[in-house]
C-alpha cells in the first residue's frame, strides 16, 4: 500500500536480490498484478545486468517454473533492455538514470512499479552539481511518471550527507513526502544484523557503514 519506499543498507545485504530481482516476478505474478516495471541503474551496464539477471531466473528457475509453466516462446520480445511476458500482459524495462524515459508505456499501461537500484555512488555524488542534477531527474522525470498507484522504491548506500537517499529520507521522516524509510548497518549497538554471512564483528570492517 505503500507508494514510496526507501532503503538504505549496507554493501552485500542483498538489497538488489529481494528489490530488484524477487521483487519485479512477484509484482508479475503474484496479487500486485503490475503491468510496466521499470528498472533504473546508474549505468547502461548495471541496467542491463539488472534484466540479465531476471532473465536467468525465468528461463532456469524450477519452482518459478514448476508453479508458473514457460515465461518465454520466440516469437516475445525479449532483449538487453526489456522483457516482454505476453501470458501476464506484462513488461520489464531496465534504464539508466540518464537516459530518456518520455513515453514509457506498455499497451495502455503507464509505469506501474518503479525500482532504483543503487542510482548514485560516491564519486558522482562528490560535487554539489552532481547531485542536484540526480535529484532534478529523480523528482522531475521519473517520479512524475505513471499514475498515482505507482509505486517508487529506492534502494542504495549512504554514499553523502546530501545524497539522494538522504534527502528522500528527510522528506519521508519530516512528512512531507508520504511514504516508509528503512536504515540497515551491518552492526547495530554492537550487534551483528547479519550473523549468517558475518559471523564476528572482524568480518567485514569495511561494511560496518551503510556506504
Amino acid at each position: 500500500q505503500n507508494r514510496q519506499i526507501v532503503i538504505t543498507a549496507f554493501r552485500n545485504s542483498a538489497k538488489s536480490t529481494f528489490c530488484s530481482l524477487v521483487l519485479p516476478i512477484w509484482s508479475v505474478v503474484g496479487i500486485h498484478n503490475k503491468k510496466n516495471i521499470l528498472l533504473v541503474s546508474q549505468t547502461d551496464p548495471k541496467a542491463e545486468q539488472l534484466l540479465i539477471d531476471i532473465r536467468r531466473m525465468l528461463v532456469s528457475q524450477k519452482l518459478l517454473l514448476d508453479d508458473h509453466g514457460t515465461f518465454y516462446s520466440s516469437n516475445d520480445e525479449w532483449n538487453k533492455r526489456t522483457l516482454v511476458i505476453p501470458k501476464y500482459g506484462a513488461r520489464i524495462t531496465a534504464v539508466s538514470i540518464g537516459e530518456s524515459i518520455r513515453g514509457m508505456r506498455h499497451e495502455e499501461s503507464r509505469p506501474d512499479l518503479i525500482i532504483y537500484d543503487d542510482i548514485e555512488d560516491v564519486q558522482s555524488a562528490k560535487t554539489q552539481e552532481g547531485r542536484d542534477k540526480l535529484w532534478e531527474i529523480v523528482t522531475r522525470e521519473f517520479m512524475p511518471l505513471g499514475t498515482k498507484d505507482t509505486r517508487h522504491i529506492f534502494i542504495g548506500n549512504l554514499v553523502h550527507p546530501d545524497s539522494t537517499m538522504v534527502r528522500l529520507r528527510e522528506l519521508i521522516q519530516s512528512g512531507r513526502m508520504s511514504g516508509i524509510y528503512k536504515e540497515y548497518p551491518l552492526i547495530k549497538d554492537d550487534v551483528i544484523l547479519w550473523p549468517g554471512q558475518f559471523p564476528n564483528m572482524d568480518s567485514d570492517r569495511k561494511s560496518t557503514r551503510l556506504n
